[in-house]
């Protein structure tokens, strides 16, 4: 089976877990995250092998959703991702929208730093250590004072 090669180009803006720009030791220019994962697999395996086509994917990274969509509208982007807007009120009602939320697993999506309950409490310490220092401080300062308030009342000696 021959498969016909063809373009597709991929707008999409900064939103983390949605779209993220590669680390910085990484090779690839491409947008990561959800999109990556779940939208552009997707149309490559399901639209694209059904049609017998290998899609070409290039990503062009934009500023703000406005640029995207004005792209998609002039017809030099093919998918601009992600898109933020309510269902009952669409903005781009004349695009077709695949709703990311509904698709299997994106609950679960997190770092696994962020499941780990002790890096939890030793990033909440490492937060917070100044305000436990100044307290500290201030507690010895008061508890000094009590000291000398309450400590022994030395009389003079009478001759």
């Amino acid at each position: 089976m021959k498969y016909a090669s063809k373009p597709m180009i991929v707008a999409w803006v900064e939103k983390p877990p949605y779209t993220t720009s590669p680390s910085n030791d990484s090779l690839d220019d491409k947008a990561i995250g959800m999109i990556r994962d779940a939208i552009l697999q997707y149309i490559k395996v399901e639209c694209g092998k059904d049609q017998n086509i290998l899609y070409q994917v290039k990503t062009t990274k934009f500023a703000t959703e406005f640029e995207m969509i004005r792209h998609l509208r002039q017809n030099k982007v093919h998918i601009a991702a992600p898109i933020f807007e309510p269902s009952n009120n669409r903005k781009y009602s004349e695009f077709p929208f695949f709703k990311l939320d509904d698709y299997p697993g994106t609950e679960y999506i997190t770092t696994e730093d962020e499941t780990n309950a002790l890096n939890v409490v030793l990033k909440a310490v490492e937060r917070s250590w100044p305000l436990f220092a100044v307290t500290l401080v201030l507690t010895a300062i008061a508890g000094i004072v009590m000291w000398c308030l309450v400590g022994p009342v030395v009389e003079p000696s009478k001759p």
